[in-house]
């Protein structure tokens, strides 16, 4: 029910609003509640989008969870590339405890519970469960076409033990699919085109043979994926699907007493040649390959003596494992599971699955020594997991960004001696991969970084970082390392360019060639004794295609260092390349000082929880766009602002907050900068000749600066007010001329308070998410139990303010379309995959307590009708 302290909550806001008139009367009047209706249930406001209604699709046409049980967790959306459509899952605490829907870009299917005959659904592993979708190919073949757009969701559960039991049989996590036959999405009698009982994948049917990782390979995917046993980070894409691998990996019993454990794969065949209402039939429960290393054997009795870490990455077709080896006769993992130290041998390698074919390559080792178990070096190979979290992915690319020849990227200790004896490599560097992506072939090998053999100067796997230009023509590499040039061993920063090989118009290509494509590291940061770097952030903005570039050579690192006076400052390295050349350099000036501890967010690398400090493209020339937060009271008394600031041409510099000393910018709020517009296909990039269109743009056009700011005066317990500036990057006008609300001349307005007019209540207005389409943004944001959109539209008038308003004060729209229940949970937002707009067809999702009732129930509103 309704928890008393958001009642009265609610009950005084409404009380305030009745007090000072327009801002929030208004809000108030326009939304009816509708009870008792055999009809709607409640009125729509004017949200640029179909109405909550349409999410509510339960039993009792309240909500979009049934009305018998509590929403639980789990709450998760599979986009289907840009087309609109997807796939809602989520737990509630009923007996079938993971309920799916499917929305076609308009609608949505009532909740329906997945299943399957020899599984218990108390036990779903919601965490684990993940969606394909087919996309047909141009082979000819009618089969695939007659199931385009149908998905297939995987997930995971415990089966039930046979009755009577079978001899070996017992209780274990499996391996279920799903499949949703989208021609039947409106078909109750079928369903809704969902398969009633699903079907067993995996086949292992020993107690405790579990499940501990589930992922997907199929050239459906969009660029790089990760999966390990907490989740799951990747997005689907719109190329056609030529078949989809579901992996896993599970636990196995080999000899009856220990551990053994394997990665398992199963093919789905979108040409199988079968009737289109029947779901397609999964392919024999495989084991990955794995390399084959002397003295550590991967199958029958012995398997122990490998075992595969629960971190995998996948790009298509190609699926990258870490896999660690054990000498035979002295250790094993079913009684020594450890990941490190002497006897374990650690490989990064990958498997190419030939999907047309059914077949697989044997397994590729990543690292370049010849290992063997059985002498005293060991080797470690460790991808990339930026910050410590395996999610970012940012250490493959190929032809999903236009480069003709993949790359790869780990930290690799190679024949190393953990006992102190003679090594021929003391410590782990950075390894460069190139991979033919038609043939799985390892093409070479090098080291980005330098290694000096008097230090430890050992580049750790969550201190490196990369970005790849919005033409896809070159990578940057950034990273942390030790460096010795002085008295004491400093922490430094480092980077390296990489030119990719793309590809011709007729879609071949010549490969550069590694000696070619990798230019000698950089140390961006020169040695200062006893000053360690301590934080490094890429301009924001940066990517493939929907990237912003204003030149498309040139991207910006900024790095923070302690001086250890007290003081901070930042350098900005501005990074360039010439393709036509393929030479690249990295240029270092200093930045600010900031004589407090402010910018201290900034945490290992990469600086993504952007409260202090952040930078984006400025329109033109390469310049950046600046913003960041300083105390100017230090050390007497704290009074934070907001400054803003562009490098390069009209450069300019300014406080941008209220001015104000009696209010104060949020630290603990996210500085956000969102740029418009995010540019055109890449296929106005000619990748020959290397040369732009005129009307393609790089550049932001205008940059959005959001922020949070309260007073700090008599009013200094309620919440900050949600904030903005718009600035406009046309070099034709002086930096103080760029501000809506302006300010130059002498007269400095106040910024644009983007939440609920007239109120600075207790609870601070919260971001939950934001879209971009062209020049128009949208924000939603939740404000005393409710969720609320604001919207900015270019409008004709460069002066005005393009967010909505009414007479100069902010008039956002009610998202959750019943002022007279609060919500009780939010914060899910889901965009559209593989896109550069992702405002329409945005989703938001909350829970509430309908009508005082006893459970939490799920909703949801759309912006736009998804198409």
């Amino acid at each position: 029910m309704m928890m008393g302290r958001k009642y009265w909550t609610l009950i005084a806001v409404l009380s305030i609003c009745a007090l000072f008139g327009a801002g929030c009367k208004r809000k108030s009047s326009r939304n009816t509640t509708i009870t008792n209706s055999d009809d709607d249930i409640f009125t729509t406001d004017e949200f640029p989008g179909a109405p909550v209604q349409n999410g509510n699709v339960a039993d009792d046409g309240r909500a979009m969870s049934v009305s018998s049980e509590d929403f639980d967790d789990g709450l998760e959306y599979f986009a289907d590339g840009s087309s609109g459509r997807g796939i809602l899952k989520y737990h509630t605490n009923g007996d079938d405890n993971m309920y799916v829907h499917y929305y076609n870009g308009e609608t949505w299917t009532p909740p329906i519970a997945v299943r399957a005959y020899e599984a218990d659904a108390s036990s779903t592993d919601y965490d684990a469960t993940v969606v394909a979708f087919i996309h047909p190919n141009d082979d000819g073949d009618d089969d695939d076409q007659n199931r385009a757009g149908d998905a297939i969701i995987f997930w995971v559960a415990n089966d039930v033990v046979q009755s009577p039991a079978i001899p070996g049989d017992g209780n274990n996590q499996c391996v279920w699919s799903t499949y949703v036959d989208i021609s039947e999405t409106g078909n109750a009698a079928n369903n809704y085109g969902f398969q009633e009982y699903a079907d067993r994948v995996s086949m292992q049917d020993e107690s405790g043979e579990n499940i501990s990782v589930l992922g997907l390979v199929s050239d459906g995917l969009c660029g790089e994926a990760r999966w390990d046993d907490n989740g799951h980070s990747y997005s689907w894409g719109d190329d056609a699907t030529t078949a989809i691998v579901v992996f896993w990996q599970q636990t196995g019993e080999n000899d009856g007493a220990g551990t053994d454990i394997r990665t398992h794969f199963s093919r789905f065949d979108p040409d199988e040649s079968i009737a289109p209402e029947i779901p397609l039939t999964p392919g024999a429960d495989s084991t990955l390959d794995e390399v084959n290393i002397p003295f550590a054997d991967e199958t029958g009795l012995t398997s122990e003596e490998t075992t595969p870490y629960n971190l995998y990455c996948s790009y298509n077709d190609f699926l990258f494992s870490r896999v660690a080896y054990v000498f035979a006769g002295t250790a094993s993992f079913e009684t020594e599971f450890s990941m490190s130290g002497d006897e374990v041998d650690e490989v990064c390698q990958y498997v190419k699955f030939n999907l047309e074919a059914a077949t697989t390559n044997t397994a590729v080792s990543l690292n370049p020594a010849s290992i063997d178990t059985s002498d005293g070096l060991e080797n470690d190979g460790r991808f990339i997991r930026t910050n410590q979290d395996n999610y970012a992915r940012n250490s493959i690319y190929g032809s999903d960004e236009g480069v003709a020849v993949m790359v790869e990227v780990h930290v690799q200790n190679q024949n190393v001696d953990y006992d102190g004896g003679a090594s021929t490599v003391e410590d782990s560097g950075l390894m460069l991969s190139e991979i033919d992506q038609a043939d799985g072939s390892l093409d070479g090998q090098s080291f980005v970084d330098l290694d000096d053999v008097t230090i430890y100067d050992s580049v750790r796997s969550y201190l490196v970082d990369s970005r790849i230009s919005r033409n896809g023509d070159y990578i940057w590499f950034a990273w942390y390392e030790e460096t010795d040039l002085g008295a004491f061993i400093d922490r430094s920063g480092w980077c390296a360019c990489y030119h990719t090989t793309r590809y011709n118009d007729d879609g071949t290509f010549t490969s550069l060639g590694l000696a070619t494509a990798l230019d000698a590291p950089f140390n961006y940061m020169g040695d200062i004794d006893t000053q360690d770097q301590i934080g490094v952030m890429w301009q924001d903005g940066l990517g493939y295609v929907c990237g912003a570039q204003s030149d498309p050579d040139m991207m910006t690192l900024f790095y923070l260092i302690n001086t250890n006076t007290g003081d901070e400052e930042v350098f900005r390295v501005v990074l360039t390349v010439d393709p036509a050349l393929e030479t690249s350099g990295a240029v270092t000036t200093p930045y600010y000082t900031f004589d407090d501890t402010n910018v201290q967010s900034w945490d290992r690398f990469p600086a993504d929880v952007r409260r202090d400090f952040n930078a984006t493209d400025a329109g033109s020339n390469g310049d950046v766009f600046i913003a960041y937060r300083e105390d100017i009271g230090f050390p007497v008394y704290d009074d934070d602002r907001l400054f803003a600031q562009r490098l390069g041409g009209a450069s300019g510099f300014s406080e941008i907050d209220m001015f104000d000393s009696n209010f104060q910018v949020r630290g603990f709020m996210e500085l956000t900068l969102i740029g418009t517009p995010r540019g055109s296909d890449i296929g106005e990039y000619n990748d020959v000749d290397a040369e732009d269109s005129e009307s393609r743009p790089h550049g932001f056009s205008n940059v959005h600066v959001i922020f949070g700011e309260y007073e700090t005066g008599e009013y200094g317990s309620n919440g900050y007010a949600l904030r903005t500036r718009q600035y406009r990057t046309d070099t034709s006008r002086p930096f103080l001329d760029a501000f809506v609300p302006s300010i130059a001349g002498g007269s400095f307005e106040r910024p644009f308070d983007l939440d609920l007019p007239f109120i600075d209540p207790s609870d601070d207005a919260q971001i939950q998410g934001w879209g971009v389409s062209g020049d128009t943004v949208g924000i939603w944001f939740s404000e005393i139990d409710h969720m609320y959109y604001q919207e900015f539209s270019e409008n004709g008038d460069d002066d005005s303010v393009g967010w909505l308003n009414n007479e100069g004060q902010s008039n956002p729209y009610l998202v959750d379309d019943d002022n007279s229940e609060t919500m009780n949970d939010w914060g899910w937002f889901f965009t559209r995959s593989c896109t550069c707009d992702t405002l329409d067809g945005a989703m938001v999702f909350w829970t509430k307590y309908y009508m005082f009732g006893s459970y939490e129930r799920l909703q949801v509103r759309v912006r736009g009708d998804g198409n």
